[in-house]
């Protein structure tokens, strides 16, 4: 019990030093609110991924942050890297809904892509893309809707594995697919 009671009053002594210390590295803020500061920023950046406008925002801030605290020499180091840029895309079907869809990073070596004018063909939900969800469909020329947890079996409606019966021009994975 001495050692329960004994930590629990170090957690507390430590907690209002926190609260009522004063941190001129982080401009007066705690370490706790300067943290919740930093992922509220980060966070609301659109993509931080390289190629990005959110990316060089993100950089600049964590340059402006380690330069604020005292850190020395910090510099930036630029080099290439191929990143796929989502342009954009959406899914619309005859009623005037329009889904917007996102971009995965690579599968295997092709970046996800559809041709300008887009691509018609008729939808289906396979659920897990397992055999049996398909129920004897042909899909050859039609777009397949999988759950996003569908693992590996997007290869069946990529015509990869087993029949060729099975192979759709597009695959959409979504993780609420039974509202489409």
């Amino acid at each position: 019990m001495k050692g329960k009671l004994f930590l629990l009053t170090i957690f507390v002594i430590t907690t209002c030093f926190i609260q009522t210390a004063s941190y001129p590295e982080t401009g007066g803020e705690s370490p706790r609110s300067s943290l919740k500061s930093t992922i509220v920023f980060l966070s609301s950046l659109d993509s931080r991924i390289p190629g990005y406008k959110g990316n060089a925002t993100a950089a600049n801030y964590v340059e402006n942050a380690f330069t604020r605290i005292g850190l020395k020499d910090v510099k930036k180091e630029e080099f290439t890297v191929t990143v796929p840029i989502d342009m954009g895309a959406s899914l619309e079907g005859k009623a005037p809904t329009k889904i917007k869809l996102y971009c995965l990073w690579p599968n295997m070596v092709r970046t996800p892509t559809l041709p300008p004018e887009g691509i018609k063909g008729k939808l289906i939900y396979a659920g897990e893309g397992r055999y049996k969800n398909y129920n004897g469909r042909m899909i050859k020329d039609t777009v397949v809707v999988l759950d996003f947890n569908s693992e590996m079996n997007w290869l069946k409606a990529a015509g990869e594995q087993g029949t060729q019966r099975l192979k759709s021009m597009a695959i959409f994975f979504s993780y609420q697919a039974h509202h489409i």
